[in-house]
């Protein structure tokens, strides 16, 4: 090629980069948003620990980015947010670059047409490139601080990589381009594991270019690719700290060295054999190579004492000698012996991100998940042992009966006192023994929601005897976790999007639509008839133009060079259909779960670029070579870029969206002075962590998370104090909630009546002690058990009001016990570690839980609850209920809180606001809805219309569509004499659920079912507002949506119950 063509392939990229940046950087959210998102930036910021397998590259280069805040703490989220964008933008440059190196493979070989093909190249670059920019599920992750952007950004650049030494490979320097992958490599493993899945592409391109292909030669570089794989997966990430581990464990226990001793020897071992081995290339003598063989012979013999079990022993046996004879043959051939050396040097160096993790783990900060503070920490954060594992090639379905327990590995933990390591968990019996096993189980989780499920996805009959074939798993891996998991979100990204509320197994909702009208109605229904405020912003509708494109380019791509298409399909299908192989997933997912397969899409852009070469090259049988390919290029810009762009970016768009940090707030803001705030999951807990390690916001208060509440190394943290607020009042030793201790009490009774009630104060007494008054035996196990789920706190009084717990005017209120009672048949340890605090608090902290939990995490504390604002407080107060609503009300407290304290505001049309916004919502109005109405039976109607007033200002139903709660509203308008508010209320209620039942009786009868829940919904409000129209005198609505019902509620008896009459 010529320069001038590599100077403008150059400046084209960049130019690529900086569009890309620009979007980005517009539509970046300014704060934190859900998920993970507000730990990121959390223990980016601070260099904290954050969840299992970790992420320290992204959290120090996160670090960087939040310089640019430059000392403004409201800006640190939107600086590491601006990382994300980033990464994004190179990512889609690399992607350029990329493709332009992979169409001048097979267009730069006819000279005749140089000239026209070099505006091919870049026509076809910049046509794949700007399409996957506006990609759904990559822009999704390129305006919020997770590791997927930068994840992608590794994948893009490796790719890139490869093909630059594919084309300089002559050069004598042309190794440098390995060396930089294998860098590359390291430092990813820092952000996450999913870059390693290119490895495959990238050996499958090498065997091309140094072999004439074969079909035997293709299948031996794949199964190359697939060795070198595991070997970094299962073989470099763990074994490198559980060489550490070992050795740390025989130094320390055996010979009685100090802590750290095996770490600094194994690490000495390490580099040793490196440096010994790489100086041998150069310098063959006697020395280095016996220093590299009995360095390598003791890192042999370290890896053979991991083994556990004799099959183990002996894979590790075959795996140790092919090491072996590995390293004898490549001795014989120095050149390549270097080259090896040299990538994994850079490999391990790239990898040595992780000692972050000890290092900060080693300083105690506030979050420090799983607190890795050695190599035996280290091995068992990376193997992420606290979620459990789950079967791949072999093992239990469902339906396996455990027929017993073996040994697992123990859980070691410094005793500084003794010197030495000590078993805190032998974890004896801790594996199940299942009697029988399988090929490739798909279905495995005993959930009983997870089993409904499977059955569900694999049309297998609800019959308890029912055993599932190998074809039932099958079925499961192809309509659930393929088409479900998989192809759906590839086809949000190049065809359509139904709606953003998360897909289930009733497929109302989440489905890939084409646009076409007369296509959807016969899957999802006619979208463009939707009432508008059922019209989701994340409808998307692309016509398939996308994936038409894409199609075209892989046959064009394979009829000018089927080599590269091969490169490009493996990457295609390692980042997309393996991973869904290897997670092996359940169903119900949390979430949606796209944001994993963003490098698959990116290998599917790249056809979409080819799409332009395509057609360019049928177009030149009418048009002249260079005419066609500008009007190609220009189509595909035109109907892809333009569509997607078009119809992304309002569901996109983030600037200016601060709904989730204001809802945060107003979790802390709910809680008095030095409360203790227990939330359940990631996005009530992330959110408020955020806001008290970035932006010092309520520091006083003690978010505990009672999910992690059951790990030790959590407790130990809740033990200690953190800014403003004290250490939580637990008072039990480490033995006593180590982990493999009381991790879960069961309730039995002699005649299992469950009768007696037991003394929440002194029961901790007896347990500590006498402990083996509370051990059950079952044959030959022993589990912990309390004989009653029924529990009473004595309450002091004096205490209670010197803490301003209630207010001396509410004395009388005030109980002299609390009775509650635990449901199910048992606890987990969390909830234990509650009680004690509950034990010991004596109400000198305030005690709130948050809204988002159930009745077993309610612990059965429901009717002293006292809402006060997004939590509930723990009050010694007997509160009245409605049969609607949890919790009792103080209606000063609660005022204040809505009217004077709470920010949360969610009135732009202009913002998107996702599922979860919305389910906040629902919240918030129930909230508002609550107080008003008690405001009402109070006698206090202005301040009950003022507190309407303020949810329809803050959450309009031109924004966040009016649900169930705002019924109860327009029944306070009603009651306060505001006759005309209640009205317009109720008539939108009406229209709205009217057009909404409307839309539901046009679907096709196979799709009908689907909403059956939305119909009887719908049916019920218009029943409602007949009824409480009438009831307050305004007849003219009443009888209009008496009508609505009466006409609707045939139609649905018409439709789904044909032989009845309503």
């Amino acid at each position: 090629m010529s320069f001038s063509f590599q100077k403008i392939d150059k400046i084209l990229g960049w130019e690529i980069f900086f569009i890309a940046a620009a979007v980005y950087i517009s539509t970046v959210e300014p704060t934190a948003s859900y998920w993970d998102c507000g730990e990121y930036i959390s223990t980016a910021y601070k260099l904290q620990i954050g969840h299992p397998p970790g992420a320290p590259l992204y959290q120090l280069l996160g670090r960087l980015f939040s310089l640019l805040s430059f000392g403004d703490i409201s800006k640190v989220a939107s600086s590491i947010n601006l990382m994300s964008a980033i990464a994004s933008a190179f990512t889609v440059m690399f992607l350029y670059w990329s493709i332009t190196l992979l169409v001048s493979h097979f267009l730069s070989k006819n000279d005749e047409v140089r000239a026209e093909n070099e505006y091919l190249i870049l026509g076809i670059g910049l046509s794949g490139a700007l399409a996957y920019l506006f990609t759904d599920s990559f822009w999704f992750s390129a305006v919020e601080a997770e590791v997927y952007a930068l994840s992608s950004f590794f994948t893009a650049i490796m790719f890139w990589a490869i093909l630059r030494w594919e084309r300089g490979s002559s050069d004598s320097h042309g190794i440098r381009w390995l060396i930089l992958i294998a860098y590359l490599i390291g430092l990813s493993i820092g952000v996450h594991q999913l870059n390693l899945l290119t490895i495959p592409a990238i050996i499958l391109l090498i065997y091309f270019h140094v072999r004439r292909p074969t079909v035997a030669g293709v299948i031996g570089a794949l199964a190359i690719s697939m060795v070198l794989l595991t070997f970094i997966l299962y073989g470099l990430i763990p074994e490198i700290p559980g060489l550490f581990a070992r050795t740390e464990l025989f130094m320390v226990n055996r010979l009685g060295l100090p802590f750290g001793s095996g770490s600094f020897f194994s690490a000495s071992l390490i580099v040793t054999m490196l440096i010994s081995g790489i100086l041998f290339t150069h310098y063959p003598n006697h020395f280095f190579r016996g220093l590299f063989l009995m360095v390598s012979l003791l890192v042999l013999i370290i890896v053979m004492t991991g083994s556990k079990t004799l099959i183990e022993f002996i894979i590790r046996g075959f795996i140790v000698l092919g090491l072996g004879w590995g390293i004898l043959y490549l001795m014989k051939h120095r050149q390549v012996m270097n080259t090896i050396l040299l990538s994994l040097s850079f490999i391990i160096i790239g990898y040595s991100s992780f000692l972050m993790i000890i290092i900060r783990a080693n300083a105690n900060p506030p979050i420090n998940e799983n607190d890795p503070k050695d190599a035996l920490g280290l091995l068992s954060y990376l193997n992420r042992e606290q979620y459990g594992n789950w079967p791949l090639v072999y093992g239990a379905d469902f339906t396996a009966d455990i027929v017993d327990y073996k040994d697992g590995e123990p859980v070691y933990m410094k005793d500084y006192t003794a010197g030495r390591y000590v078993a805190k968990d032998s974890r004896k019996a801790a594996k199940p023994v299942y009697n029988s096993r399988m090929f490739f189980p798909r279905m495995y989780s005993r959930s009983y929601k997870h089993i409904q499920e499977y059955k569900i996805w694999a049309g297998i009959p609800d019959d308890e005897n029912y055993r599932p074939t190998f074809g039932d798993h099958l079925g499961f891996l192809i309509n659930y976790q393929l088409n479900q998991m998989y192809w759906r979100y590839f086809l949000w990204n190049f065809s359509g999007r139904q709606n953003d509320s998360q897909g289930f197994s009733d497929k109302a909702n989440g489905n890939w639509i084409s646009g076409w009208n007369f296509l959807d109605k016969w899957r999802v229904g006619p979208l463009s008839h939707l009432p508008e405020h059922k019209k989701s912003r994340a409808w998307n509708r692309y016509y398939l133009l996308p994936l038409l494109f894409g199609l075209v380019g892989m046959v064009y791509h394979y009829k000018n060079d089927w080599k590269s298409l091969m490169v490009v399909l493996v990457f295609f299908i390692m980042t997309g259909i393996a991973i869904i192989v290897y997670l092996n997933q359940y169903s119900p997912q949390p979430r949606e779960r796209d944001y994993a397969y963003v490098a698959s899409f990116c290998a599917f852009a790249i056809w979409i670029g080819m799409g332009t070469g395509a057609f360019a090259s049928g177009m030149t049988k009418w048009i002249n070579g260079r005419k066609s390919i500008l009007l190609t290029t220009g189509l595909n810009l035109l109907c892809v870029t333009g569509v997607l762009a078009a119809q992304g970016w309002n569901d996109h768009n983030r600037s200016n969206r601060y709904a989730t940090t204001q809802m945060a707030k107003a979790y802390l803001d709910s809680c008095a002075s030095n409360a203790i705030l227990f939330t359940f999951g990631d996005n009530d807990t992330f959110p408020l962590w955020y806001l008290q390690e970035v932006e010092n916001y309520r520091t006083d208060i003690r978010v505990c998370n009672l999910s992690l509440l059951s790990l030790d190394w959590y407790i130990e943290q809740m033990k200690r104090k953190v800014y403003e607020s004290a250490p939580l009042p637990i008072q039990l030793d480490f033995s006593f909630y180590k982990q493999g201790t009381h991790d879960y009490i069961y309730f039995i009774s002699d005649d299992d009546s469950l009768t007696d009630t037991l003394n929440l104060c002194s029961i901790f007494e007896q347990m500590s002690v006498e402990p083996q008054k509370f051990k059950y035996v079952i044959e030959t196990d022993t589990i912990d058990y309390l004989p009653s789920n029924r529990f009473v706190l004595n309450i002091d009084k004096t205490a209670v009001l010197n803490h301003g717990v209630i207010d001396s005017d509410q004395k009388d209120r005030i109980v002299d016990r609390m009775f509650f009672e635990i449901p199910g048949r048992e606890f987990e340890k969390n909830t234990l570690i509650v009680l004690n605090i509950l034990a010991n608090n004596n109400w000198g902290r305030p005690v709130y839980f948050g809204l988002t939990g159930n009745t077993r995490e309610f612990l059965g504390l429901e009717e002293y609850f006292r809402l006060e604002g997004m939590a509930y407080r723990l009050v010694p107060i007997l509160m009245k209920s409605r049969h609607d609503r949890m919790g009792g009300i103080d209606s000063e407290i609660l005022y204040d809180h809505l009217m004077n304290r709470s920010q949360v505001k969610m009135n732009n049309p202009e913002i998107y606001y996702s599922e979860n916004h919305l389910k906040n919502c629902t919240l918030l109005r129930n909230i508002f809805r609550s107080l008003a109405d008690t405001l009402l039976k109070e006698g206090k109607k202005e301040l009950a219309v003022r507190v309407c007033d303020r949810c329809i200002v803050n959450l309009p139903n031109s924004v966040i569509p009016y649900d169930v709660f705002s019924l109860a509203l327009a029944e306070v308008y009603y009651g306060a004499g505001e006759i005309s508010k209640g009205n317009e209320i109720m008539t939108v209620m009406m229209n709205q659920s009217s057009a909404e039942l409307g839309y539901y009786f046009e679907l096709l009868p196979n799709l009908l079912h689907r909403y059956e829940y939305e119909i009887n919904l719908n049916l019920g409000i218009l029943n409602y507002i007949a009824e409480t129209a009438c009831k307050f005198g305004q007849e003219e609505i009443g009888d209009k949506s008496k009508e609505a019902f009466e006409k609707n509620l045939k139609c649905y008896f018409t439709q789904i119950y044909q032989n009845f009459e309503p």
